[in-house]
């Protein structure tokens, strides 16, 4: 009989179920020599993994054994990447893609009610196709072997400054142009710039007000034209939609940008009116 010793659920703060596609686990060397011996599976339901082994001894006797058979006292699985968007969305260092070490021992961890939150290190072990290893100790195993232990990695969601580029195809007069929505965000411009391929374009920024990427957008934007005063006019009563629900960033659209010396990543989208 298939008993679990361990869940491991994986979440990202992008997504609105927290479940990521994205991101695959995987026995390592070591856990995968061990499963190709002995009756162990490795379940994923929703985001999370489950570890099972079929035995009738204790749960502690037998994590004891596989200990003995194992090569240095942990279980090793890799995190996997399918998707280079991932590196877009997910809150991560800006000049290259890091390489992460989780382990049930580390003192970093944080314990949230049940679930153990494991903290990643840096580490430049990792074989090149793998963004994280993550190892779990046979004695921390054994330690809750009657209580299931149950992990979680989390990833954050990428803030990025959001940049829209109004390209005016339609003669329309956008001198008196701006970016209005439901939030209390303030877009700086227009500004006048030209683009790389030539063509003159009205530059938005949310310049130091930096946005939280999301799976289902969280923002509204409308790009409206507010003409001069007339009178006791309330201007409010004259803004005028040019262009109604204004795209959200592409996560595999980003630029790094650099602003007092310090770097950060824009989400630059192109809009034509």
């Amino acid at each position: 009989m298939y008993n679990i010793v361990f869940d491991l659920k994986i979440e990202h703060h992008y997504f609105e179920e927290l479940i990521c596609n994205a991101l695959q686990l995987q026995p390592g060397p070591a856990t995968k020599k061990l499963m190709s011996q002995y009756p162990i599976r490795l379940n994923q339901i929703q985001g999370t993994y489950e570890f099972y082994v079929n035995t009738t001894n204790s749960m502690g006797d037998y994590l004891e054994y596989l200990k003995s058979k194992s090569e240095d006292g942990y279980l090793d699985f890799e995190l996997v990447v399918i998707g280079q968007e991932f590196f877009g969305y997910t809150n991560l260092t800006i000049d290259e893609i890091p390489s992460y070490l989780y382990t049930s021992d580390s003192f970093q961890n944080q314990v949230e009610s049940d679930l153990i939150d494991l903290s990643p290190v840096l580490t430049t072990n990792n074989p090149v196709n793998v963004f994280a290893a993550v190892k779990l100790s046979f004695d921390d195993l054994i330690a809750q072997a009657e209580s299931i232990p149950q992990y979680r990695i989390t990833f954050e969601a990428r803030e990025t400054q959001w940049e829209y580029f109004i390209i005016n195809r339609s003669e329309i007069d956008l001198s008196n142009s701006s970016i209005s929505g439901n939030e209390d965000i303030v877009f700086e411009g227009p500004d006048k710039v030209v683009l790389q391929n030539g063509e003159e374009a009205f530059k938005f920024s949310s310049g130091e007000q930096l946005l939280r990427l999301s799976e289902i957008p969280k923002y509204k934007f409308d790009l409206i034209s507010t003409p001069p005063i007339n009178g006791n006019e309330d201007a409010r009563l004259r803004n005028k939609k040019i262009f109604e629900g204004l795209p959200n960033p592409n996560p595999l659209q980003m630029n790094i940008i650099e602003v007092d010396g310090f770097k950060r990543v824009s989400s630059p989208m192109y809009i034509y009116v």
